[in-house]
């Protein structure tokens, strides 16, 4: 019984141990992104990403649609993603980066977007920068956008 106990405790000790190197890999590794000019990246072939820009079915998200004036777009879906914990890393015209940080082990998310003014969308790509799956992290997060952004809110906090 000592010894099940003894090998669980590794086992334990070692998963919590790569957990935690994945969490800090996240802080360093320099993200896959795109920018103003680039536009958005392509997803990664691990299922960690969503983007409106795919032809994937299972990345695909919808774009955010928007009528009247392209800047009150862009502003008011800033101020959402600053709202669910968003934190703008770049900004310039058409094109922002914003960082989301997981609660228990804090591993780093980018979400990016496009102002597409031609077409009256804003394109958008949410990504988990280490690791293979994020348990649908991304996806959630930019379906709850699309839900504040469907709502007219100002604010998408709880």
């Amino acid at each position: 019984m000592g010894k099940v106990l003894v090998v669980l405790a590794l086992i334990v000790c070692a998963a919590g141990g790569m957990l935690l190197a994945l969490a800090l890999l996240s802080h360093w590794r320099t993200p896959s992104l795109g920018g103003p000019e680039a536009g958005l990246m392509a997803c990664p072939s691990q299922p960690n990403c969503v983007n409106s820009l795919t032809g994937e079915d299972r990345r695909a998200v919808a774009p955010f649609a928007y009528q009247g004036q392209a800047d009150q777009a862009w502003d008011r879906l800033r101020r959402l993603v600053q709202s669910v914990g968003g934190v703008v890393q770049q900004e310039t015209e058409g094109y922002l980066w914003a960082t989301f940080r997981s609660p228990v082990w804090r591993f780093v998310d980018d979400l990016e977007l496009y102002l597409d003014q031609k077409n009256k969308l804003i394109h958008v790509r949410s990504a988990s920068r280490v690791g293979y799956s994020d348990l649908g992290v991304n996806a959630k997060r930019v379906a709850r956008l699309h839900a504040c952004w469907a709502e007219e809110r100002a604010n998408c906090s709880k």
